[in-house]
């Protein structure tokens, strides 16, 4: 009976990946886990959550801001911390496109790299969008057509 699969030799002691049970525990460890599931999921959603958080900020300060220059200077504070939030999703994103998996032999695993490009995208509109508010704010709002 020949068997035409190649047969992997392994060390003693050593997992598939060459790691000794002490280096393969500290790999996945819990935190590890959390981290990998949290920049994941910040990858891809934190763009829209950077446009919702500026969304209800601006709706919130928007009665203000006809009375006082100081909610504007705050509502251009919410778009620096909204953008920067959004910069680093895409980041996040562009990171997870690239970076190699233990997995799949150094290849970056597909469907990490799929959630990165949808991250991408996520992100860059949802960047234009909170800069559309902000030019709202800035000039049509100013203007006195709005």
């Amino acid at each position: 009976m020949s068997d035409s699969a190649e047969t992997v030799v392994q060390a003693p002691g050593l997992d598939e990946y060459g790691r000794t049970a002490e280096e393969a525990r500290r790999a996945h460890s819990i935190v590890s886990a959390l981290t990998s599931g949290w920049t994941v999921w910040f990858a891809l959603l934190g763009g829209f959550a950077a446009w919702i958080i500026h969304l209800l900020a601006f709706v919130a300060l928007s009665e203000l801001s006809t009375r006082s220059a100081d909610s504007r200077w705050a509502m251009h504070g919410i778009t620096v911390v909204t953008m920067v939030m959004t910069i680093a999703s895409i980041w996040l994103s562009v990171r997870l496109t690239r970076e190699p998996g233990e997995r799949d032999g150094g290849d970056v695993p597909s469907a990490y790299r799929f959630v990165g490009q949808l991250g991408i995208l996520f992100g860059i509109i949802n960047g234009m969008l909170i800069l559309l508010e902000e030019l709202y704010l800035n000039i049509i709002r100013r203007s006195g057509v709005a």
